[in-house]
Order: C-alpha cells, then sequence, then structure tokens
C-alpha cells in the first residue's frame, strides 16, 4: 500500500470518527423539550444520512465505519422528527419564548 492510499485511509477513519459527534449529540438531547428541535435542521440531516449511507458501501473500499455513522444518525434524527411531530400534534403553541436563546446580550 503506498503512502498516498495510506494517507486517504487515515483521513477517511478519522473524518467517520468525527462524523459520529452528530447522532451523539442528537441522542444526548432525546429527553430535551421538542420546542427546541429545529425541523428543518433535523430533515436536512436525515435526508444527508439517507445518501450517505448508500455512499459510504459504495465505496471502495467500503467505510464500514461511516455506514455504522450514518445508520444512528438516520435513527437520531428520526426519533427527533417523530418526538417533534407528536408535540405539534398536541396543540404545541405558535410562538414560543426563548426556544432559541438570543445570542445577544440583554440591554
Amino acid at each position: 500500500m503506498s503512502a498516498a492510499e495510506r494517507w486517504v485511509k487515515l483521513i477517511g477513519t478519522i473524518g467517520a470518527a468525527a462524523n459520529w459527534t452528530i447522532p451523539i449529540a442528537s441522542f444526548a438531547s432525546i429527553k430535551d423539550d421538542p420546542a427546541k428541535i429545529n425541523p428543518v435542521m433535523t430533515s436536512t440531516l436525515a435526508f444527508y444520512s439517507i445518501a450517505f449511507i448508500r455512499w459510504s458501501i459504495a465505496i471502495h473500499p467500503p467505510n464500514y465505519l461511516l455506514t455504522a455513522c450514518h445508520i444512528a444518525n438516520e435513527t437520531a434524527q428520526l426519533i427527533q422528527l417523530s418526538r417533534w411531530a407528536s408535540w405539534k400534534a398536541k396543540g404545541a403553541p405558535e410562538k414560543i419564548e426563548n426556544a432559541f436563546p438570543s445570542t445577544t446580550p440583554p440591554k
């Protein structure tokens, strides 16, 4: 194996390992208030993982660590979306104060 091939495999492994922060963060917030869930971002992450599950298997050699990561992320995002939809269906308030705290300092 050439040095270039080793470098590519190393970077792929590091990237797959770093990618685990997304599903870990989602699973860590599984008990948080559903009002804090952003359905657009959560849907985007779900579609992203669906696409990359297939890609991580299609590449040569297949990156099974990345496949597992995207399967975990897909599961986490679908759980979060179902929590948000259930909360919304139960009559969530239209406007929620402080659901997404402002980054500007108070006056």
